[in-house]
């Protein structure tokens, strides 16, 4: 019986990932139906089903939760509050009430927790491993196939220097019926990917022929992560190198020639790439090489000082005054910052065409905390520093204790934790379900139970 309820856990995490990003209400309020077998059926009922998954989930495992003894736990009990509150407080508050589609992004925080939770009231700890690999290979899969197609559109267009302009991950484009992901969503998944064959080609026993190939993977990693120009992923690489230099101890030299290898001339080698590729395309087409080289560098969000920021610092602005004008005490309800920004610029904005400008910078507060704030008031906004608390513990208490061999599955926690609680600075990331959300709930509860995996040998 454990046996069958612990595969079912599994195939409950896995339906759960691939529910992310699924609006199905726009598909459906757009969708024309009809008898016939056509890809767009078969898109419509795909997320058709993605959408309804986490409400199937939640009734089984609330019929499991009712019935079990439960365990202190601070992680589960604040998120829970911090989610549950944004639902009362939006249908009281909320004039345009809660939406479908933000039951459902909470309905999926939610399992996750109840996932995670149950598993550790019933002592199936052994899940957490198996749930990390499928979602690192979940999202492998994701950023593989969005990478290649990358690559497919870099080779077949003159004017694409840098992935961060890609019409492939563009607003209007979609994969199977639904949006693509944005290219820093994308940047994300490789980031973290690099974290997991990193410190497992480093730290674990490889064959030789195993380490070239993943040295050979790092590095093409690298080289797509810097084409992405994602300023949020490049410091995800420079946490990972923080970390390489002052807490893993090797052989200086192999240390030297891996920062060469996997951190500096990934980044070399695509300046030569799009160098080369501006001078074929003068000979080619017979235009000014000059030309080419000033169109790359004006994608290059890097290096390119002319570039200027992405907006976060106005958005950021406009949800505070926000929030001091509509005295946001309790908040507005799930996912409400963006109604109430595009409320702000309407109400703000003297002119249709300013109204558009401003909604350039987008509806997405961009920031875990005034996130809270906007959909749960100072409720949620508590209940998320607590969060905050108790993952800033969890790093110190590695950072303090940390012994020389470490395993490489405790460096990936690590390092991802602090990579989430960076990108939190400037994304909403872990503050609402999303992949963001689904590897801070798999770091948490692997550390909290990394002695047990010790003891057993899974770590």
């Amino acid at each position: 019986m454990y046996k069958n309820e612990k595969n079912i856990f599994l195939v409950l995490w896995f339906l759960i990932l691939i529910s992310i990003n699924s609006y199905a209400i726009d598909f459906i309020s757009n969708y024309e139906p009809s008898l016939s077998l056509s890809l767009k059926n078969i898109y419509f009922i795909i997320e058709l089903i993605r959408f309804i998954i986490p409400f199937l989930i939640l009734i089984y495992l609330a019929s499991i939760f009712l019935f079990i003894k439960k365990k202190n736990d601070k992680f589960t009990l604040f998120f829970f509050i911090y989610a549950i509150w944004q639902l009362i407080i939006g249908n009281i508050l909320n004039k345009q009430g809660i939406k479908i589609n933000d039951y459902q992004i909470t309905i999926s925080l939610i399992c996750v927790l109840l996932i995670f939770y149950i598993s550790y009231v019933k002592n199936y700890t052994d899940l957490y491993i198996k749930f990390l690999y499928i979602f690192i290979i979940f999202i492998s899969l994701i950023g593989l196939y969005f990478t290649i197609n990358i690559y497919n559109e870099f080779i077949s267009r003159n004017d694409l220097y840098y992935f961060y302009v890609t019409q492939t991950l563009g607003i209007e484009e979609s994969t199977f019926g639904q949006p693509n992901p944005r290219v820093t969503g994308l940047a994300r998944n490789l980031v973290i990917i690099f974290y997991f064959i990193f410190y497992f080609a480093l730290l674990k026993k490889n064959k030789i022929f195993n380490k070239i190939f993943f040295m050979i993977f790092l590095f093409f990693l690298n080289f797509s992560i810097y084409a992405t120009q994602t300023r949020l992923a490049l410091i995800g690489i420079l946490i990972i190198l923080i970390f390489y230099i002052f807490f893993i101890k090797e052989n200086l030299f192999k240390k030297y020639c891996i920062i060469v290898l996997i951190f500096i001339l990934p980044i070399i080698s695509f300046e030569l790439l799009i160098k080369t590729k501006n001078y074929h395309l003068s000979k080619q087409e017979n235009y000014d090489f000059d030309y080419f080289d000033k169109a790359s560098k004006n994608q290059n969000r890097i290096f390119n000082k002319d570039t200027g920021s992405s907006g976060r610092t106005k958005i950021w602005s406009n949800s505070l005054k926000l929030i001091y004008e509509k005295k946001l005490i309790f908040g507005y309800g799930p996912q409400s910052d963006r109604i109430l920004l595009r409320e702000y610029y309407k109400n703000n904005s003297n002119h249709l065409v300013n109204y558009n400008e401003d909604l350039k910078f987008g509806t997405n507060s961009s920031n875990a905390i005034i996130y809270s704030i906007l959909c749960g008031g100072v409720v949620s906004l508590f209940f998320l520093l607590q969060i905050y608390y108790l993952i800033f513990v969890k790093l110190n208490n590695f950072f303090f204790k940390i012994k020389k061999n470490e395993n490489f599955l405790k460096y990936f926690l690590i390092t991802s934790l602090c990579f989430l609680v960076f990108r939190s600075i400037f994304e909403n990331s872990f503050a609402l379900f999303g992949i963001d959300f689904c590897l801070l709930c798999l770091s948490y509860y692997l550390l909290i139970n990394s002695n047990k995996f010790i003891k057993k040998n899974f770590f």
